[in-house]
């Protein structure tokens, strides 16, 4: 079990490295996605090997990604999010979609809040970086 000061360490990362997104499927659901992604696959091992996850390689890039998605992204940032400084805006709303628009399986999505929530993360992504 990862102590606080990892956590603490992870939250870092995200806030610098990290991307938080909802994205849909080819079948018209939502997900969350947590991703973090470096150049170095070695740091991102050792990430993996503390908080779960999956890497795989960025593609027309050289570099790796290690990704969280649906629930396992949402305890992921539930962890870190009493550290984090740039993104806790983007990990609450995120937060707020697991608890209100995913379901379980089979369930019916609410798609209106689900595309809400998506276009509030990626305004706020916008204002951030522009």
């Amino acid at each position: 079990m990862p102590a606080d000061t990892d956590w603490a360490y992870l939250a870092g990362i995200i806030d610098g490295e990290g991307c938080i997104n909802v994205s849909m499927n080819t079948g018209g659901a939502f997900f969350l996605q947590l991703r973090i992604t470096q150049k170095n696959r070695n740091d991102l091992t050792e990430l993996q090997k503390r908080f779960g996850g999956s890497i795989y390689p960025k593609r027309r890039e050289s570099s790796v990604q290690l990704d969280w998605l649906g629930r396992k992204a949402d305890v992921i940032l539930r962890k870190v999010f009493p550290y984090l400084r740039w993104k806790i805006d983007e990990a609450e709303l995120a937060i707020a979609f697991v608890s209100q628009v995913m379901n379980g399986a089979g369930q019916k999505q609410d798609k209106v809040l689900g595309q809400f929530i998506k276009d509030e993360l990626c305004a706020l992504k916008k204002a951030r970086y522009a």
